[in-house]
């Protein structure tokens, strides 16, 4: 039998930050592959990977740690023979970057080796779930203003994260240069009720056609998924310079309460830190930090219950230009019926829109500064 060829095309890829995937090409007669690795703490020492011959053309290392240089180099074997060893292909994890510009159509994991850029109005759909790995960095793209991520009715997110290795929703600038409005923030739509009648009705926000239509739920026990240890920073966008319309910090929009709010923190964002239009989402462990307008906000018939919530305002930063202005009315809490200046709307002398807005704030604690800094005593 002729002499067995060297295998090639060595790749590596990296899976996580400590996961690395290797792949080659499979040789004729080989019966199996022998796979080696050096790094740079041991250069020129290689060790066998599989603790002997591996019987694919591809091994998935989970054994790396991040940011150190492997090189890694594969032989083919059969009986009674060994081909020689090919190239020696070095590797190192570390944290990459990804744009999603586009609406996301299929369940799909963002992982926590890589910074995930939102550039534009990126909407979840077509009933897909978005699952983010803790310690997971997202950043709105500030070139592209109102850059946001939507999770649309019927679809997911699964945001769980830990203590120790949070979520993080924050502006693209870097560290002192970021703003309030840098980007537009998270929205989450659900099926749950509101008591705003109409068949189509629009969420706020939505510049250039981008509204959604949130009427006609008809399950507060629905289910958009898990928040847990997230945290959303400079966000928000004035569309409308002032009239009402703008994306929040967290925007839910008749959210059931089979959903889960934990460990939620809002930072300095343009308008409200936390917004609900109907349904019937609980939450527990808020924190709302700076806002740019409430910090807790609800309307149309919400009926959740929230427990453990703090606020603290000592200041409104000075927002990014061209993402809006501030509100002239910001208060701790907010909490409307109906707004009887909206369509769909009852506010009557014999009535008013039902189910009524019936939501439950437990130990909470409001910090704030009176009227210092130009802020009303609200």
């Amino acid at each position: 039998s002729p002499p067995l060829a060297t295998p090639t095309g060595l790749t590596a890829q990296q899976q996580s930050l400590t996961k690395i995937h290797l792949t080659w090409s499979v040789v004729s007669g080989a019966t199996g592959y022998l796979l080696e690795r050096t790094s740079a703490a041991t250069p020129g020492v290689f060790t066998r990977m599989g603790g002997g011959a591996l019987n694919g053309s591809q091994y998935l290392d989970s054994t790396v740690t991040a940011g150190v240089s492997y090189g890694y180099r594969v032989a083919a074997m059969s009986t009674g023979d060994t081909s020689a060893f090919s190239a020696v292909v070095n590797f190192a994890t570390g944290v990459q970057q990804a744009t999603i510009g586009a609406n996301i159509t299929a369940s799909r994991t963002l992982y926590s080796d890589t910074v995930y850029v939102l550039s534009g109005y990126v909407k979840v759909t077509n009933a897909a779930t978005l699952t983010i790995q803790p310690g997971t960095r997202i950043v709105g793209d500030t070139s592209v203003v109102g850059s946001s991520l939507w999770i649309l009715r019927g679809s997911k997110i699964v945001a769980n994260g830990t203590a120790a290795q949070p979520i993080v929703f924050t502006s693209q600038r870097s560290p002192g240069n970021r703003r309030p409005g840098d980007w537009g923030g998270v929205i989450i739509i659900g099926n749950g009720i509101i008591n705003r009648t109409g068949a189509t009705i629009l969420t706020e926000g939505g510049a250039a056609g981008q509204a959604e239509n949130y009427a006609g739920g008809t399950d507060n026990d629905d289910s958009s998924g898990v928040l847990r240890y997230v945290r959303i920073e400079f966000a928000g966008y004035d569309v409308s310079n002032g009239a009402g319309q703008e994306l929040n910090s967290l925007s839910s929009h008749a959210v059931g309460r089979k959903t889960v709010y934990e460990y939620v923190q809002t930072m300095p964002g343009l308008d409200d830190s936390f917004e609900w239009w109907g349904g019937a989402v609980d939450g527990r462990y808020l924190v709302s930090y700076e806002s740019g307008d409430d910090h807790f906000d609800w309307t149309e018939g919400y009926q959740g219950r929230n427990q453990f919530v703090i606020a603290f305002q000592s200041q409104r930063l000075v927002p990014r230009p061209g993402s809006g202005v501030f509100s002239s009315d910001p208060r701790g809490f907010e909490g409307d019926g109906c707004d009887p200046a909206v369509s769909g709307c009852t506010l009557t002398a014999t009535g008013a829109s039902t189910p009524y807005s019936m939501p439950v704030f437990a130990n909470f604690t409001m910090i704030g500064p009176g009227q210092l800094a130009g802020i009303p005593n609200d």
